[in-house]
C-alpha cells in the first residue's frame, strides 16, 4: 500500500467518528495530522514491528488528544520524555481522562528509567517485558511507577525479569486480582516476587506459574517467613506448576493468612 492511499484510509476513518481503530505503522510521519486528534475514538491499538526488525524505535507520540479513549494498546513501541525535568520518568498516560483499560506488550523506554502510569480512572493494567539486550540503545527492563488509584487487575509477563512496582499504599491497595507468568527461571539474589506479595496485601486472587514461583522457591528461607499481612484477603490461588503435589510448602506459605481460599492447580513446564 503506497503512503498517500495509506493516509487517504486514515484521513477518511477518522472524518467519519471512528470508535475504535487499530494500526500498525513503521513510521510517525506517514500518519496524517487528524490522526493525532479525536473525540469519539474510544478503543486505540498501536503496533510496529521495527523493534524487533532492525533494532530501530517508533516512539509513542506525546501529543494525542482522545478525550473519549477508554481502552489502549501497545506493541512493540517506544516512550521517551516529553521534557528534561521528568526525574528518570515517562509518564505518557496522564491526558487519557476517560482510560480504563490499559495494554503495553513488549514496549520499550528511552532516556529514563521508570514508566510511570498516571491514570484516575484505569481498572485493568497488563504489561508484558522482555529480557534487556545491553546491545540496544533502549531500556526493556524499567521499574513501574503507579498512579492509578482505581487499578483493579494487574496482569504481567516477561522473560526472566520481574520490575519493580512503585506506589502509594492506597493505590496498590486497589489492586485486587493478579496475575504473573514469566518465560523463564529467575537467578537473582533477592525476591523481587516476594516484594510484591508483601506490596499486594489485599488481593483477593493470585495466578502464577512455574517460572514466576522459582523466585521464591530458589531462596528456601522466605517460605519459613511469617507476615500476619501477607494476602490475608485471598480467596483464589491459581498456581501452574509441573509437579504440584511438591510444593506443599509454598502453597502453605502463601496461604498462612487465608487458609481458606480456593486452590487451583495446572501442570506447567514454565
Amino acid at each position: 500500500m503506497g503512503i498517500r492511499l495509506y493516509k487517504k484510509i486514515i484521513e477518511y476513518t477518522f472524518s467519519h467518528n471512528v470508535q475504535r481503530f487499530r494500526i500498525n505503522y513503521n513510521s510517525i510521519q506517514h500518519l496524517p495530522p487528524c490522526f493525532f486528534s479525536s473525540h469519539t475514538l474510544t478503543s486505540l491499538h498501536l503496533s510496529s514491528y521495527s523493534l524487533f526488525r532492525s533494532g530501530s524505535t517508533q516512539i509513542f507520540p506525546n501529543s494525542l488528544n482522545f478525550p473519549a479513549l477508554t481502552t489502549l494498546s501497545l506493541e512493540r513501541l517506544a516512550f521517551r520524555c516529553g521534557t528534561s525535568d521528568d526525574d528518570g520518568c515517562v509518564d505518557p498516560f496522564s491526558t487519557f481522562n476517560m482510560l480504563n483499560t490499559l495494554i503495553i506488550d513488549l514496549c520499550v523506554i528511552l532516556d529514563a528509567q521508570n514508566l510511570r502510569i498516571s491514570s484516575t480512572k484505569l481498572l485493568n493494567l497488563t504489561i508484558c517485558m522482555y529480557d534487556n539486550d545491553p546491545r540496544k540503545n533502549f531500556r526493556s527492563s524499567f521499574g513501574i511507577e503507579l498512579y492509578a488509584p482505581t487499578v483493579h487487575t494487574f496482569e504481567y509477563s516477561g522473560g526472566e525479569y520481574i520490575p519493580k512496582l512503585f506506589g502509594s499504599k492506597s493505590v496498590i491497595s486497589s489492586i485486587k486480582h493478579v496475575s504473573i507468568h514469566l518465560l523463564s527461571f529467575r537467578r537473582n539474589k533477592t525476591s523481587i516476587l516476594f516484594s510484591w506479595l508483601v506490596e499486594l496485601a489485599n488481593i483477593e486472587s493470585l495466578t502464577a506459574n512455574s517460572s514466576a514461583l522459582t523466585d521464591l522457591l530458589v531462596f528456601p528461607d522466605l517460605l519459613k517467613v511469617k507476615l500476619p499481612s501477607l494476602l490475608c484477603n485471598l480467596k483464589s490461588l491459581k498456581l501452574k506448576l509441573f509437579q504440584p503435589w511438591a510444593h506443599a510448602k509454598l502453597v502453605d506459605f502463601l496461604l498462612q493468612n487465608s487458609p481458606s481460599a480456593k486452590v487451583e492447580f495446572s501442570k506447567s513446564l514454565l
